[in-house]
């Protein structure tokens, strides 16, 4: 067990939850995952990196990455694994930007489809 997993048990019985740093530390210590890197134009995220990144950047980081799909540097889909890390307001501005043709209308699905599998958690959540 390397050191960030032994740190992620013992702050887990804290109920301190730092699982993302430990599959972004499992992800990054693939070799091919490291070769991809050395070799990847940054102009296209890879999407994988893109999820395990997500639940670390800060709302700026976000923002840029709202940027990129609406400059078109990036694919609408990602959104999709922005959206469990937007806030109301990002989930907003991002409907309106479907409303002015910013974004295509497959995002307002993309939104649709989170919202319910968020209030499904919850009503689940709330069932038990």
């Amino acid at each position: 067990m390397n050191k960030l997993s032994k740190l992620a048990e013992i702050l887990s019985a804290q109920n301190i939850d730092i699982s993302h740093l430990v599959a972004l530390n499992a992800y990054l210590e693939d070799d091919s995952v490291m070769a991809m890197l050395e070799n990847a134009s940054f102009d296209a995220l890879d999407p994988e990196l893109l999820d395990r990144l997500m639940p670390l950047l800060d709302r700026q980081s976000k923002y840029t990455i709202l940027q990129k799909v609406l400059d078109g540097e990036m694919d609408a889909g990602a959104i999709r694994t922005l959206l469990p890390y937007a806030d109301d307001q990002m989930i907003a501005q991002i409907e309106s930007g479907v409303m002015e043709g910013a974004f295509p209308e497959e995002v307002l699905t993309m939104i649709r489809e989170f919202q319910e599998q968020q209030l499904q958690k919850e009503q689940g959540s709330i069932d038990r």
